[in-house]
């Protein structure tokens, strides 16, 4: 999946910035899409209701992928990596 399409499909909202989901290497979108899927899952589960594509890719972002980027930057571990994202 293309880039743009991710976003078109997933990020209706425009609340996910496109400069921090970037990625160098092919089919990291399509992992991200299962990794959005699976958290959908568990916010229905501990819900119990049925969230909205939306919602769950908002959630997922500001929930999960968010704080993994904070955490990635305060470890410096990308000073180990230089050539991918």
């Amino acid at each position: 999946m293309r880039k743009n399409l991710f976003f078109k499909e997933f990020d209706k909202s425009k609340i996910i910035d496109p400069f921090i989901l970037n990625f160098s290497t092919v089919g990291c979108y399509e992992k991200i899409i299962i990794h959005i899927l699976e958290h959908r899952f568990y916010m229905d589960e501990s819900l119990k209701e049925n969230s909205s594509l939306e919602i769950a890719t908002q959630s997922w972002y500001q929930n999960l992928f968010l704080l993994i980027i904070e955490a990635v930057q305060e470890s410096d571990i990308l000073a180990n990596i230089h050539d991918k994202t």
